[in-house]
């Protein structure tokens, strides 16, 4: 019985490391094995001629088993070892002790014990050397694939082994890293073929075939030869599958790096089949030697910016200016004399840098400043990256900041400096002041007086929320997370207050809670200062910006009159029961305030009980249906405007009609849905009780508060009028709220769980059209106000959500509404929602897509935007969707794509048997029987511009080998 064993840890080294090429600890300078893998060759050497013990064993291990590129030299490796070893021997010192009176004198043995590495430690090495031998020729340890065993017994002494070795290393983690360092820097060749059990496997063997030819090229030749010819472009690794990974350059660790800078890739596959994992260990072994020997080439151009893995970069560049860049990364501005006329101070170089990106970067303040003086434009970067001033500003170099200002730099958008950790991260921790929003790095730096500017600018806005994407097979690349804004002016703040700032609290207090569309961002800042016993900073703020934390700007002026006074009780009364002042009249409320100024209890519980009242008949009226008495109220209040509450608006859609929501909305109501929360200031005065009374008599209902969005609401009423009202008031949640109420996006209800399967044809026609839970009235009037408050166009998305669920039903209802297929902005993310693999991918929603031509003609790349045929043949479970798109969407059956594949040839690499057998019936061929002349040219081209050695899959087996001297 063969036994199976997930290989977890070597999967890590194959892919954390590999991705992560920092992820290996620092070297220790007092070890020999890491030294030899972290210091430059000729430092070693440098060393090794004072007599370093250190560097003389680590140079004899590289001599002697030829690591990093350098020759095998095993007389020179056994002289370095002999020093090594002389120099940790112990020293024999003889003494004279002259006699006394004459006496004859004598001599002494004195003998010093060695420092250093004796035999025994050496002999500890040598055989961690061994292990690591053993196991850079084991390729699944290489891999992330999964090792086979014959059976218990074969795995126990597997895994035997591996922890016998490790201890020999010094534990799993140094053996780990030290596998990983061996593999990728022993000489090149040699490398594990498949085993091709299956005779007919010709993918298997292509493979072989292929990691035959990599051991026959000399990497390191290739390398050099092209950076001869100018060609510095590095080699870099992917894998899409079966552990996702950003692409890494191998061998190698670079400060900066682009796609446009990499010439040859390999990127593994979202397929595990024969030959993959020796093919990927060769491919990535083969780059790393590769990229090595182009980052130690003398004329290499980027050595500040490239080095070894593990081995850092120089610390400038030391070439020849010949543009702005290259000065500024000279760290010496001095240089900036030799830049020749003519140059463009802020032209990017080949990384997409300017010169002051790279001062930026190399935190080099006085070139930094030279590069303005010279008039470097700070507006001018690479909007992937953090600007200048943000750059400046999270380094605390604030005059530098103040500079970049001056010459134009602005604080909007994202600054870019916080990593949010992918599409698994869950972003920043929001309880502290990480930085990563300007407030944040301002407060850092102590810039107090740009926040100041900045907010009298508007500009004090928190980090907009960002979408991070991943790619998914073979669509549209979807948004997996959103982080939401971060406001670190209040935790700054607060942390000022436990520390009893007194400094940062004057400087923060009049920008904090600044964030008026979020009414709990005021009250988030009042709320600690109350309960923290701050009672003097509570009123201070409530004097200002705090009052913000009322619930209507109404009710804000009784607040600012009660912190005036310096009436705390009367505040925090406030804070627990004002919510319903803004329906008292202006005049009434006038008095409120001035109750409130001098702390007058009872006559604010006569206004609290006032307006409980007022809110009370509302109410009432409302579900009375009495119109006319909504009316008057509503004209008679202060302010409708209302923010962190149950709004008399959303009763008014709840349980009203559509003449009293314009009634309200005409008073100044938002539209907006307002999630109320539980909050109290903690009132515990004399009125308490008859207070709570008030609260309870007229408390509002339940069902007023459920969170539901109101528009959506509005729609399962079933009332157009009054959607329409809330739509032209301004509501912003109407494309939300559509694909909610369709449920769309999400996979439907009943997917049978054999989708994934590639054996068969899977017929979905029977799963429900429209969400089956889901009011679709709701769904076709908000469809209808959709298209008329943003025009018919804006329903694409939606209708992209609809084909993902096959609701045939929803998207026909999108088109009734006005959506013009034919017109859609981007075609190839419907194809894609409909034919990814675990979607419904109905033939009849490909139908309607046909019927309202759905163009199937897009700007193409060579992964996302297939053309739909070639999207059906890989993705689609039903295989009746292929013959659909030929017989009635006329689609070419051998048409080539970006890739010079045909949909058959798709459909074999994906392993379609059902889709494969329904192409052929069509008359589908691949691309070197479709059009030969045009695929000969191509595998020709392919020769010279991509390494074919190095794709994973069958790929044209027969195609040429890459050229001498290396292809890229």
């Amino acid at each position: 019985m063969k036994i199976f064993k997930a290989v977890l840890p070597a999967l890590c080294l194959a892919g954390c490391v590999a991705a992560s090429p920092n992820a290996p600890p620092g070297p220790d300078a007092a070890d020999p094995l890491m030294l030899a893998f972290s210091s430059r060759i000729e430092t070693l050497e440098d060393r090794s001629r004072a007599n370093d013990q250190t560097a003389l064993i680590a140079l004899s291990i590289v001599k002697a088993e030829g690591l990093r590129g350098v020759a095998v030299d095993p007389a020179g490796a056994a002289g370095l070892r002999r020093r090594g070893l002389a120099a940790g021997a112990p020293t024999q010192i003889t003494q004279y002790i002259p006699g006394i009176n004459g006496a004859p004198g004598r001599t002494n043995l004195i003998i010093l014990p060695g420092h250093g590495f004796s035999s025994a430690s050496l002999s500890r090495i040598d055989h961690c050397v061994t292990a690591l031998k053993a196991r850079s020729a084991d390729t699944a340890a290489f891999f992330p694939d999964f090792a086979l065993y014959d059976d218990d017994k074969a795995l126990a002494a597997h895994e035997a082994a591996q922890a016998q070795a490790a201890e020999t290393c010094g534990g799993a983690e140094r053996y780990g890293t030290l596998s990983l360092l061996w593999d990728r820097g022993r000489p090149w060749g040699g490398r594990a073929l498949p085993d091709c059990k299956e005779p007919r496997d010709r993918r298997c063997k292509a493979l072989s075939d292929k990691i035959a030819r990599l051991n026959a090229r000399d990497p390191a030749a290739e390398a050099h030869a092209a950076v001869a010819r100018g060609d510095a472009r590095l080699g870099a690794f992917n894998s899409i599958g079966p552990m996702p990974q950003g692409w890494s350059q191998p061998g190698v660790d670079c400060k900066r790096w682009t796609r446009e800078m990499v010439g040859k890739w390999h990127v593994n596959q979202d397929v595990v089949l024969p030959g993959d994992r020796e093919h990927t260990s060769a491919s990535v072994a083969f780059i790393a030697a590769y990229n090595r020997a182009v980052v130690t080439d003398p004329a290499f151009p980027w050595s500040d910016v490239c080095a070894e893995t593990l081995v850092a970069p120089l610390d400038h560049y030391p070439g020849p200016v010949r543009r702005w860049t290259e000065a500024a990364r000279s760290g010496d501005p001095a240089r900036l004399a030799e830049v020749p006329a003519g140059q463009d101070i802020n032209a990017p170089d080949a990384l997409g840098l300017t010169a002051l990106d790279w001062a930026m970067r190399r935190r080099d303040e006085p070139m930094a400043m030279a590069l303005l003086d010279a008039g470097a434009d700070p507006t001018r970067f690479d909007p992937d990256t953090p600007s200048p001033l943000a750059l400046a500003l999270s380094q605390k170099r604030v005059a530098l900041a103040r500079r970049l200002i001056d010459r134009g730099a602005r604080m909007t958008g994202d600054p870019g400096v916080c990593d949010y950790g992918g599409p698994w991260g869950g972003g920043p921790d929001r309880s502290k002041n990480n930085g990563c929003s300007w407030a944040g790095m301002m407060i850092q730096a102590g810039a107090f007086d740009l926040l100041d500017a900045q907010a009298a600018a508007g500009g004090l806005d928190p980090v907009p929320p960002r979408e991070i994407y991943i790619d998914t097979l073979p669509g549209a690349r979807d948004p997996v997370v959103s982080i939401d804004p971060i406001n670190e002016l209040q935790s700054a703040f607060v942390a000022a207050v436990a520390a009893g700032d007194a400094t940062v609290i004057d400087r923060l207090l009049p920008h904090v809670g600044h964030d008026l569309d979020n009414a709990e961002a005021p009250w988030s800042v009042f709320e600690p200062l109350i309960t923290g016993g701050h009672e003097d900073l509570a009123l201070r703020y409530a004097r200002g910006r705090g009052a913000d934390a009322a619930r209507s700007e109404a009710e804000a002026v009784v607040w600012r009159a009660a912190a005036q006074g310096a009436q705390l009780q009367a505040l925090l009364f406030l804070a627990d029961y004002g919510a319903e002042l803004n329906l008292l009249p202006a005049d009434r409320l006038s008095g409120c305030a001035a109750a409130a100024r001098v702390g007058d209890m009872e006559a604010l519980l006569a206004c609290v009980s006032e307006a409980g009242a007022i809110r009370t008949r509302l109410h009432a009226a409302i579900r009375a249906g009495d119109l006319a008495a909504v009316r008057s109220i509503v004209d008679a209040a202060s302010d409708l405007n209302e923010r962190a509450k149950v709004s008399q608006l959303s009763v008014a859609v709840r349980s009203g009609t559509a003449p009293m929501v314009q009634a309200i909305l005409g008073r100044g109501a938002r539209p907006i849905d307002v999630y109320p929360s539980r909050r109290t200031a903690r009132y515990e005065g004399a009125f308490k009780a008859r207070a709570d009374a008030v609260l309870t008599a007229g408390a509002t209902r339940p069902e007023d508060a459920d969170g539901t969005s109101l528009v959506l609401v509005a729609a399962r009423r079933g009332d157009a009028a009054m959607l329409r009202h809330l739509a032209e008031a301004g509501a912003r949640n109407l494309v939300g709220a559509l694909q909610t109420a369709g449920n769309l996006g999400n996979p439907p209800p009943g997917l049978p769980d054999d989708l994934f399967l590639r054996d068969r044809s899977i017929d979905n026609e029977n799963l429900p059209n429209r969400a089956v839970d889901r009011d679709f009235r709701a769904f076709t009037l908000l469809a209808g106000e959709t298209a008329r408050a943003y025009g018919p166009q804006n329903l694409e998305t939606a209708f992209a959500g609809a084909v993902y669920s096959g609701y045939n039903d929803a998207a026909e209802a999108l088109i009734a509404a006005g959506f013009d297929l034919s017109r859609a902005r981007n075609p190839a993310r419907i194809w894609s929602n409909w034919s990814t693999l675990g979607t419904p991918c109905k033939p009849s929603t490909g139908r309607i897509l046909i019927r309202e031509r759905l163009s199937a003609v897009y700007p193409a790349d060579d992964f996302t935007h297939w053309p739909p045929l070639h999207a059906v043949a890989v993705g689609c479970a039903d295989a009746r969707s292929t013959e659909l798109l030929v017989r009635e969407g006329g689609m070419a059956v051998n048409q080539i794509d970006v890739d010079g594949q045909t949909p058959l040839d798709r459909a074999r690499r994906y392993r379609r048997p059902p889709t494969v057998a329904v192409l052929e019936r069509l008359g589908g061929l691949g691309a070197s029987q479709a059009a030969p002349a045009d695929h000969a040219a191509r595998q020709a081209r392919l020769a010279t511009e991509e390494d074919l050695d190095l794709v994973q899959g069958e790929n044209d087996p027969d195609a040429p080998a890459p050229a001498a001297g290396g292809a890229h």
